[in-house]
């Protein structure tokens, strides 16, 4: 039996599609002529997310840094690259520091305002934005924000006064919790945390000065208070650090998670605009308040497959939905299409390519059905849809069952399982493992002996029902909230996919009478939510859901003269997920809410009584449009592959890393010309100082012919800073001696040249080259290969020392063999095998003569099945070329260094023999919509994938 996972993974088309038949994803939008079908995720890498701003920017990771000194020196070299706060303290700054710094800060103040004479009874004037005033009267109207913004004006001229109260204002009554929320927080937000709400009895809002000074209460502190709005109008940065956040195979809360744990931080210290999926490599920004670069960067050596990078910092946090879409590129390998089973591969590829056009052009005319994706619902065999449905009806022990299902062939013999299609992860065998023993023996500590760290959800049950269990209220309650809310959203999900296809199947494209559309608000007070507080870890499914509530929009019914006019097309009409705080469409489609809902088999609920006892089981609902799009230009191409392990796209990741290979590559070449140059220079200078020296003879001689001996010293610049520094690397002696029969003047026919003698006393040839060799081992400066000269005066005293104990230890040796030694039988002597000792390695072993270089053992790179240090291809990143070493040492692959914290790695394409097609999309969506519903619009009827 297939799992719910292994349907959800879209491996196999026909499983897939009984799937999305279960889960209401029924219809197409298009037809078309050849249908095709495809394997995602072959490798999470094959499916990459980057989150598009509110600028329009997409998200990319340009680059990261693993320690403080590479951060510090991309920072020297970029001073745009932040390195720390200057303008909050850090979070562990002392207290006494901080009050010292403030009382500092707020004498240099004083100081400036008497130098320039600023009166010291001026008023401050009101700051605040433009926009900031036209939020404020489009959700409380003009008066009432005239009132407010004469009330911060006030606070401002005489903050002292505020313990007494400069007055209050009152906001008419606001009926929807959800609806008051951004009330409270742009009031917070625009007057900077010194006007504080509170609701009254009668939902009415009132707003009054803050008591007992600047104390925070929202999103500012004092400190922040009193440089957030001076430093924005100096055009200071803030003080939220914004990074970029590239994750492979983990979702948002799991790598936030991972890093508040290395950091020693709450997870609600991270802000983000939502969540990316886990089987895949994403790419977010990530906001946290008062920290610098260098307290974050130790995520990128300490969590696996998680990089940050792209430090910035900004006034305001990231918060829910501030994004505006994202990104794919998405790579679905192992492609069939249909009608092509007796073409040949090249035709197979035309026809392959011809089809996708189409596809994407329809696609880009006519939109696609927006339905939730099977990843709504879960990758468990019981989906979330289920358990959400048990909940709703009140079944609270059936949902505590189905959460902890397991399928029981999970708990067979390895070769059960092995046969078994597809398969199953080591970790679907120890969940098994752990909800059966728990089941059985309602022993809470063994069962969780056997249960994964990623099973949170069964952990929060399985401890709760060890100790009271019989709570199944209690034990769904103790799951974290965005959760044990994501059941009942997931029911929603599954309502509105089925209603969404009967829509499609009665109507079409045709806007109809009683369909729903979402206008402007004509209301003064737009209603949000005012418990943001009590909210927690609503970041998972909140950019999922397209509301209302955060725009000022509300449901209005299309009447005959809207269609008449043309006033709406079908990507106007929305529909909505059931619950207390929503219209339904006052047509056919309306009464079908209550018609699927109330079949047994879809919980025999009623659409207008979603309200339960439990808060977090009380759905008011929302709106969703029926249709959806794309946001931007899409682009597709078809690749002949042979290898479904074959990276066709490279991640960020793979691009900063091949980056830096080039860059390595690039540095050690020019090392090793500075070393070359180095080593032609002492070649030469022998030579060169002998024919200086022979000139300065002859020279001498013509004047006098009885010269002294003369020495000459070869000194070498050492130092690049335009200081004296030098050493001495030579010295010669420049003789002539007359007394030598064998030496005539040059002026004697058929004599011969002078002699000349020139003896280095200081280094020899050999041990330059030596010191040379020692530089080029190390990633050093250019201009450290000139310290070889130094190191090679040493290496000749050592290999002094080292000569005369040899010769010592041969002299032992040769005593020992001598004594040894036994006859043999025609009479002779029979010494054992002499190994000189610098020819022996270090293991002992005899070697060749000349320097010893130990060839690398090829390791092996489990990520991928590739061997590294056996040559690879030229496409692959890593380069395995080694640098010089010394003797007796290993040499460590350039490359390897550089790409020591990579997580992924890119297998080269075997051009010789494709064989396999792959289709490679770009496309971006709005928040709520799913990748997956839109490649089923390309795809088309299912194809069955070969096997």
């Amino acid at each position: 039996m297939a799992t719910h996972t292994a349907m959800a993974q879209g491996s196999d088309a026909v499983m897939r599609n009984s799937l999305e038949q279960r889960l209401g994803i029924i219809h197409f939008v298009s037809t078309k002529e050849h249908g095709w079908s495809g394997h995602l995720r072959t490798r999470y890498t094959d499916f990459q997310v980057n989150e598009i701003t509110k600028n329009g920017e997409v998200v990319h990771l340009s680059d990261f840094h693993s320690n403080a000194r590479e951060l510090a020196r991309a920072t020297s070299q970029n001073p745009a690259t932040p390195t720390s706060i200057q303008q909050t303290p850090q979070p562990d700054t002392p207290k006494s520091a901080m009050q010292k710094e403030n009382r500092t800060i707020k004498s240099e103040q004083r100081v400036t305002e008497e130098k320039a004479g600023t009166p010291a009874d001026e008023t401050p004037k009101d700051d605040i934005p433009e926009s900031d005033k036209a939020t404020l009267v489009d959700l409380i109207g003009q008066t009432t924000a005239d009132k407010l913004i004469r009330l911060y004006e006030t606070i401002l001229q005489n903050p002292k006064a505020t313990s007494k109260g400069p007055g209050d204002v009152n906001i008419p009554s606001i009926g929807d919790k959800s609806q008051r929320s951004r009330v409270h927080g742009e009031i917070r937000r625009i007057f900077c945390g010194k006007i504080e709400t509170t609701t009254g009895p009668d939902d009415s809002i009132k707003a009054t000065a803050v008591r007992g000074g600047n104390k925070q209460r929202g999103n500012r502190s004092a400190n922040n208070t009193r440089n957030g709005r001076q430093n924005l109008a100096q055009g200071s940065p803030g003080p939220y650090l914004h990074f970029s956040l590239y994750k492979e195979n983990k979702d948002t809360m799991d790598a936030l998670n991972h890093m508040a744990k290395t950091l020693r931080l709450h997870p609600k210290a991270f802000g983000a605009a939502g969540t990316k999926d886990r089987r895949a490599v994403t790419v977010q920004r990530v906001s946290i308040k008062n920290r610098s670069p260098n307290s974050l960067i130790a995520v990128n050596e300490r969590i696996n497959n998680v990089k940050i990078g792209d430090f910035k910092y900004e006034q305001d946090p990231i918060r829910l939905n501030d994004h505006d879409g994202n990104e794919f590129v998405i790579v679905l390998k192992n492609c069939i299409f249909s009608g092509t089973e007796n073409l040949s591969f090249e035709e197979k590829l035309k026809m392959a390519s011809s089809t996708i056009d189409s596809a994407l052009k329809q696609l880009t005319q006519r939109g696609f059905i927006n339905y939730y994706g099977t990843q709504r619902f879960g990758t468990h065999q019981i989906g979330t849809q289920e358990v959400g449905m048990k909940i709703l009806k009140g079944d609270f022990s059936g949902a505590v069952q189905a959460l902890l299902l397991y399928d029981p062939l999970l708990l067979g013999s390895p070769q059960d399982r092995d046969n078994t299609k597809g398969g199953y992860h080591k970790e679907d065998i120890s969940r098994a493992r752990a909800c059966s023993a728990f089941l059985e023996t309602k022993d809470a500590r063994a069962a969780l002996e056997y249960l994964p760290p990623r099973c949170h959800v069964e952990k929060t049950i399985i401890q709760h029902l060890g100790k009271s269990p019989t709570d199944f209220v209690g034990a769904l309650m103790s799951i974290n909230r965005s959760m044990r809310t994501m059941y009942g959203h997931a029911y929603q999900s599954l309502v509105w996919n089925f209603v969404a296809s009967k829509r499609w199947e009665r109507f079409g494209s045709e806007v109809i009478n009683g369909d729903l559309v979402l206008v402007k608000s004509k209301s003064a007070a737009i209603r949000t939510d005012d418990e943001d507080r009590d909210r927690e870890d609503t970041l998972v499914w909140g950019d999922d859901i397209t509301t209302s509530r955060n725009s000022g929009l509300v449901p209005h019914a299309i009447t005959e003269d809207d269609l008449q006019d043309r006033k709406y097309s079908i990507y106007d009409v929305v529909l909505p997920s059931p619950g207390w705080d929503v219209t339904y469409p006052s047509n056919e489609i309306g009464d079908y809410y209550a018609e699927f809902m109330s079949k047994p088999e879809n919980g025999g609920l009623d659409p207008y009584d979603m309200r339960r006892r439990q808060r977090d089981f009380s759905l008011p609902g929302s709106y969703r449009k029926l249709m959806g799009k794309l946001k931007r230009v899409p682009a597709a191409s078809v690749q002949a592959y042979s290898n479904d392990l074959e990276q066709l796209v490279p991640t960020d990741l793979d691009i900063i890393l091949s980056r830096k290979a080039d860059e390595a590559k690039e540095h050690e070449s020019r090392q090793q010309g500075a070393a070359t140059e180095w080593h032609a220079f002492t070649q030469n200078v022998h030579q060169n100082e002998l024919e200086e020296s022979k000139a300065r003879v002859n020279h001498r001689q013509a004047e006098d012919p009885m010269p002294s001996a003369r020495i000459n010293d070869t000194w070498v610049q050492t130092s690049v800073d335009g200081s004296n520094k030098r050493i001495k690397i030579a010295r010669h002696a420049d003789m002539y001696n007359n007394d030598d029969p064998m030496q005539v003047d040059d002026d004697t026919p058929g004599g011969n040249p002078a002699k000349l003698e020139a003896n280095t006393t200081v280094i020899d040839h050999q041990d330059v080259v030596d010191g040379v060799q020692d530089q080029q081992s190390a990633p050093k400066s250019l201009t450290s290969s000139i310290i070889a000269a130094v190191t090679a005066q040493v290496r000749a005293i050592k290999n002094s020392f080292l000569k005369a104990i040899h010769q010592v230890m041969a002299f032992f040796r040769a005593a020992t063999d001598r004594n040894s030694t036994k006859p043999t039988t025609d009479g002779g002597q029979s010494r054992p095998h002499e190994v000189p000792p610098e020819r022996r390695s270090t293991d002992g072993a005899a070697t060749a003569s000349g320097p010893i270089l130990q060839t690398p053992r090829p390791e092996i790179d489990t990520s991928s099945s590739r061997a590294i240090g056996a040559p690879p291809s030229s496409s692959t990143i890593k380069d395995l070329q080694t640098q010089p070493t010394l003797e007796g040492s290993t040499p460590t692959p350039i490359a390897e260094k550089v790409e020591a914290t990579k997580t992924s790695t890119v297998v080269p394409a075997d051009p010789s023999s494709p064989d396999k097609i792959a289709v490679i999309l770009r496309f971006a969506l709005d928040t709520s919509q799913y990748a997956t519903v839109v490649i089923r619009e390309l795809q088309g009827a299912v194809v069955p994938t070969r096997t």
